[in-house]
């Protein structure tokens, strides 16, 4: 009988550790899958600026649940494919616009690829939109000051050239550009803050930005630039990397992304 009894309480402790331990192997309450890491690892991401707030965010989620540390380097799409190749280091690139993605393959970093989420350009005004900028070609007005993001080393910059000079625009416009920025953050927070009237930004950014307003224009409408997570080659850490991409494709990471204003499917 002491037998059986002894028995019964080591089953019955073997159950109750056995499905804590194994907890994060399983499907959590959300129906995601909840990627088990070692302990004490970390990886670094290179992430476009747009993607700040989201990713931040799944970061340390991602980070209490598996106990692995990610460390997030933040900015222009093209300055951070600069910054992998110069620095031989990193784990994930997190870009805007998957032309980033096709250079990163172009100088043979690039491995696994998972797409996250899209969104689209917008022009944005503060709040109330007191110079009354309702299209483009409203940007190349005398009264105007613009801030635009460098196109040599933000995705968004790149963009709003190609759809302005597509438009026969680029020259008028640009001309009005009183002072360029390296990330789309920043052309937002000049907008904020007043310091020039309008600039292009990505739409997921508004939820963000409760000061600003946006106008929406056709030239813009259907050009969505997906942010996608490509495995960096020379990582040492790639399964860690993929688990933590696909963190960002789970339920969760959908929901978060939604949230902040992003396209998700």
């Amino acid at each position: 009988m002491r037998k059986i009894y002894l028995f019964f309480i080591v089953f019955l402790l073997s159950a109750i550790y056995g499905g804590i331990g194994g907890s994060l192997l399983s499907p959590d309450s959300r129906g995601d899958s909840v990627f088990a890491a070692e302990k004490g690892d970390s990886i670094l991401v290179y992430c476009a600026a747009v993607g700040r707030v989201p990713v931040e965010e799944l970061a340390k989620k991602f980070e209490k649940e598996t106990g692995t540390r990610i460390e997030v380097q933040f900015g222009g799409s093209g300055t951070l494919l600069s910054n992998i190749q110069a620095s031989g280091k990193g784990d994930l690139y997190i870009p805007i616009d998957t032309d980033y993605i096709d250079l990163l393959k172009q100088k043979q970093l690039c491995g696994e690829v998972f797409n996250i989420a899209s969104t689209y350009p917008v022009i944005a005004v503060k709040k109330g939109n007191p110079k009354s900028v309702k299209s483009l070609k409203d940007l190349s007005s005398k009264n105007i000051r613009l801030c635009l993001a460098n196109y040599q080393v933000a995705s968004i910059g790149r963009v709003t050239k190609e759809i302005m000079e597509k438009a026969g625009l680029w020259k008028d416009i640009s001309a009005n550009v009183v002072v360029t920025k390296a990330t789309v953050t920043d052309v937002a927070n000049d907008i904020k803050l007043g310091t020039v009237d309008a600039g292009i930004i990505w739409n997921s950014m508004m939820v963000q930005y409760a000061e600003l307003d946006k106008v929406d224009v056709p030239q813009f409408k259907g050009v969505n630039s997906i942010l996608a997570a490509a495995v960096i080659k020379t990582s040492k850490k790639t399964e860690t990397a993929v688990k933590f991409a696909r963190f960002l494709q789970s339920k969760t990471g959908k929901a978060v992304f939604s949230a902040n204003g992003y396209i998700v499917k």
